[in-house]
């Protein structure tokens, strides 16, 4: 089943899915999944409230503290642009 944080997401941009591939080190697959369904892909994480939507779903939330999908994401596109 989704993610919280996937279900929470209104451009369904599946932030478990990138932030599985960042974890791998896979960082054009990361950015790939982050345009896949999204056509703002490119500014999404500079006008999102992800802070409001993915963030506060995390299942890490109740553990500690959420993991930064907005700071993730910004940085996949990033890091994919010197790729």
């Amino acid at each position: 089943h989704d993610a919280p944080c996937s279900k929470s997401c209104p451009a369904k941009t599946d932030p478990a899915k990138f932030i599985r591939s960042l974890r791998f080190r896979n960082i054009k697959g990361a950015a790939e999944t982050i345009r896949e369904n999204n056509p703002l892909a490119g500014c999404c994480a500079e006008v999102c409230p992800y802070g409001q939507l993915c963030e506060q779903a995390c299942s890490r939330t109740g553990i500690d503290k959420p993991i930064e999908i907005g700071k993730l994401q910004k940085n996949a596109r990033v890091w994919n642009s010197f790729m």
